[in-house]
């Protein structure tokens, strides 16, 4: 038996006394255009597939927190959505927004929405005259402003006629207008410092399992990112904009280096994170078994960021910070408790904001048994009491319910638990509620949790909740140092937490800006795993390293080295040697030419090129390898029926590039194979993290420049229908139209996409550096060129008819030729001898 269609909706009501003059302009023109009175309202949400008492529960708590709405009129329009004909169009209201966003987290679709804030006078067929009606009637309401008082429960949908529409329940809105909710919920906050916040806590790293649904004795691989609560706020804030800072301690090892590298990519200042020369960074084994079950192992005895070093806390750099935020597991024990005590007198010296996030972990304070890291509580007296000595020390306090429980002290009672801890700060307290959302509490306990100022959560599908608070911290920190109130800050903040707890880790599941303007944005999908534009958003918004122009040395070729090889009569072990020369060819190129931050190799990874490839990785190249069965066509990978399988072994920094023998009018069971294929890289990137450059060249006699201009577009048309989106195009040359014409394309289906590179196809050198002087427009990076450089030295130099050094010298002079075109291009460059 099917369900049967939503008859609810959540309306926003009139003042009475301007109730009162909507209702006579809702008669007469109803009358007018042939339509059915209704009461005036303004629509959040209809089609709702809730129930009523769902809506009603709904409703209370939306009202208790949202204050009475003065809306200006901007404009009287006519349309037909939803038989809408005639309507007063307000501003998007921030308000409007936020309602939208409370509904959606409970009904968790978007049918139904209004697509923004808007007051219908009739409803009826659109007409021609309705455009001069409007004009009338934009006289009549010029300058007006509606006052919405009310929030109801209406039965109202497309399923039920409009005659029959009617008001179930109706709550008043709060009469505080929107200045006093303001003032109350926001926070005083420094300005003019050289770190937005500073983050001292625990800096580790976290393995995470890979197998899913497997116990953690189970786990065959792990993941490795950086971790800790402290260091995964300071993260999450540095994605979002701000300037972040970093106070801990690490090893002198792989593993420390490893997490203060990665806090610096992400724009975290580390220059307070302390080296420690006997202990080790500390671990943490992470698994998720199932939708509750979250195994933690904690590697922390004798760990170097539970050594921290109270006298090397620097005053002058607390002074420069707007806020300190601490995690509670720094207050656990002497030593990080004395350094902890150390940096918030500073702190309060200096008038810097002091955010306590309890973070309590009853494993880290000896409460239980090792393996039982996952316990979020066990009631003590001697936590409490730590805590409590602690509290008056803060100015915001952030924790959940069982959170506030052990800092309260009274067993089983949230409220009590409150009061006890207002009773020793005056402290402001932000309660998270898990999918509920959170309150703010800025002074008195109320007699309820409820009638706190409350934001509501978002409904999303758990995958991991380990990194749900430490997100929500860092969204809220980022919201109150923007000078956002709480609703604001803590909807940016149940926004982080519900992306993060839909993800694999903690800190890389951080989101961006990009992100979050996606998921405000009203075209999210619910299911946040099922959403495409927010994975690609997430894997091309954070952090990367720059690439703004790229002169890349392509040597990845098998096949024609291969034959190089026979020609020469030479040997497997004399090209491996070769490449390692054409690796120091590109290394003179780069040092002559002062490439860095601009050169690039493209090596394969097999018996040829392994050693070279080896050699090139780590020193901050772009590095590419190809993954392409040469020659194929269709397209094969090499080495592998699983390219996702070859892909799980390669280094993150080096770029998948795929070379595939594609024309747009293929006959369609080769188009659709190779496209299949594509598909299947597209995929093995997205899953592996590695960067995508796709080579296209056009099969067919070879064309003038701008002969295959219109096939090359299209079938890099066709391949963003597919929902393809590589990082890097690697194109052959093209007319100053065809390039105009794909940055055009490229701006409208993937403007994340780092750019074209032009290939060099065996041309002469003086016939690629005349095509750069086509390549102006800014899509084009740069070049990625092989046998042109090198491929007339190596056979010398295979047949021994010239030295290494020579080898390397007309190699890297060919490259510099080459550089030199690109970089004069726009004076129409030409090769001298």
């Amino acid at each position: 038996m099917s369900a049967s269609p939503p008859q609810y909706s959540l309306w926003l009501l009139p003042r009475s006394d301007h109730e009162a003059m909507l209702v006579e302009h809702v008669a007469r023109l109803s009358a007018l255009v042939g339509g059915t009175r209704f009461a005036p309202h303004v629509t959040i949400h209809g089609d709702l597939p809730l129930s009523q008492d769902t809506l009603v529960a709904l409703a209370q708590a939306i009202a208790v927190q949202v204050p009475q709405q003065h809306w200006p009129i901007t404009a009287l329009q006519a349309g037909d959505h939803f038989f809408r004909c005639l309507y007063l169009r307000f501003d998007d209201h921030r308000a409007f927004a936020q309602l939208q966003s409370a509904v959606l987290a409970q009904s968790a679709t978007q049918d139904g929405q209004s697509p923004f804030p808007h007051l219908s006078l009739a409803y009826g067929e659109p007409h021609p005259d309705n455009a001069k009606l409007c004009t009338v009637l934009a006289e009549q309401f010029a300058g007006q402003t509606i006052v919405l008082d009310r929030i109801a429960v209406a039965r109202s949908s497309k399923a039920v006629p409009i005659a029959e529409w009617q008001v179930l329940a109706e709550f008043p809105l709060s009469p505080n207008d929107t200045t006093e909710t303001t003032a109350m919920s926001t926070l005083l906050i420094p300005e003019g410092r050289r770190h937005d916040l500073a983050c001292l806590g625990r800096l580790a790293v976290d393995l995470y399992a890979q197998q899913l649904g497997a116990r953690l004795e189970d786990v065959s691989s792990f993941a490795k990112y950086l971790g800790g609560s402290s260091a995964n706020i300071a993260f999450g804030v540095a994605r979002l904009g701000l300037r972040a800072a970093m106070v801990s301690r690490v090893g002198d090892e792989q593993m420390g280096r490893f997490l203060i590298e990665t806090l610096e990519r992400e724009g975290c200042d580390t220059t307070q994170v302390q080296i420690d020369p006997q202990r080790l960074t500390a671990l943490v084994l992470l698994g998720l078994k199932d939708r509750d079950t979250f195994p933690l192992l904690f590697y922390r005895e004798n760990c170097a960021d539970m050594a921290i070093d109270p006298s090397l806390i620097d005053e002058s750099f607390i002074a420069d910070c707007r806020a300190l935020l601490i995690t509670g597991t720094h207050l656990s024990a002497p030593t990080v408790r004395a350094a902890s005590t150390t940096a918030l007198a500073y702190a309060a010296r200096h008038q810097v904001l002091r955010v306590l996030d309890i973070d309590y972990r009853p494993v880290l304070w000896g409460l239980t048994k090792r393996g039982e890291g996952a316990n979020r509580f066990v009631a003590d007296a001697h936590v409490t009491a730590q805590l409590q000595q602690m509290l008056p020390h803060f100015d915001l306090l952030i924790g959940t319910e069982e959170e506030f429980l052990i800092a309260g002290g009274v067993a089983g009672d949230l409220l009590a638990s409150l009061r006890e801890v207002r009773a020793l700060t005056p402290a402001a307290l932000v309660v998270k509620l898990g999918a509920a959302g959170c309150c703010f509490i800025r002074n008195a306990i109320p007699a309820r949790l409820e009638d706190a100022l409350t934001a509501q959560g978002e409904r999303v599908e758990v995958m991991n909740v380990l990194g749900a608070g430490d997100a929500f911290a860092a969204g809220l920190m980022t919201g109150f140092l923007r000078g956002m109130d709480f609703v604001d800050a803590a909807r940016l903040a149940n926004a982080c937490g519900a992306i993060v707890v839909s993800r694999h880790a903690c800190a890389p599941a951080m989101p961006t800006p990009a992100e979050l303007d996606h998921w405000f944005g009203g075209q999210r999908n619910p299911r946040v795993d099922a959403d495409r534009q927010l994975a690609h958003l997430h894997r091309s918004t954070p952090h990367r390293t720059p690439r703004p122009e790229l002169q890349v040395m392509a040597f990845d070729h098998r096949s024609q080295f291969f034959e190089l090889a026979r020609q020469a009569g030479a040997q497997t072990a004399d090209i491996v040697a070769l490449k390692k020369l054409l690796l120091g060819a590109a290394e003179k190129a780069a040092s002559d030419a002062e490439l860095d931050g601009r050169i690039g190799v493209l090596i394969d990874g097999g018996a040829y090129g392994a050693d070279a490839l080896a050699a090139a990785t780590g020193r901050g190249w772009w590095v590419g390898r190809p993954v392409e069965l040469p020659g194929s066509r269709p397209l094969r990978f090499d080495g592998s029926l699983s390219v996702g399988s070859t892909l799980v072994h390669w280094p993150a920094e080096q770029v998948c590039k795929c070379l595939v023998h594609y024309h747009p009018d293929d006959p369609a069971p080769l188009r659709l194979e190779q496209e299949l294929k594509v598909q299947e890289l597209w995929q093995a990137t997205r899953a592996s993290g590695h960067e995508l450059l796709l080579e296209i060249i056009c099969p067919g006699t070879p064309q003038p420049i701008g002969g295959n201009d219109d096939a090359i577009v299209r079938a890099i048309k066709r391949f963003y229908n597919l929902g393809i989106k590589p990082d890097w195009w690697k194109l052959a040359p093209m007319a100053a139209s065809g390039w105009d014409a794909l940055a055009l394309l490229i701006a409208e289906r993937d403007p994340l996409c780092r750019g074209a590179v032009i290939l060099g196809l065996n041309q002469p050198l003086q016939v690629l550096a005349d095509s750069f002087t086509h390549a102006d427009n800014p899509v084009v990076k740069g070049f990625m060129v092989g046998r042109s450089l090198w491929a007339e030295p190596s056979l010398r130099w295979l047949r021994r008819q010239c030295t290494d050094q020579e080898l390397m010298d007309a190699v890297a002079a060919n490259f510099l030729l080459l550089s030199h075109a690109w970089s004069t291009r726009h004076r129409h460059a030409t090769i001298r001898a």
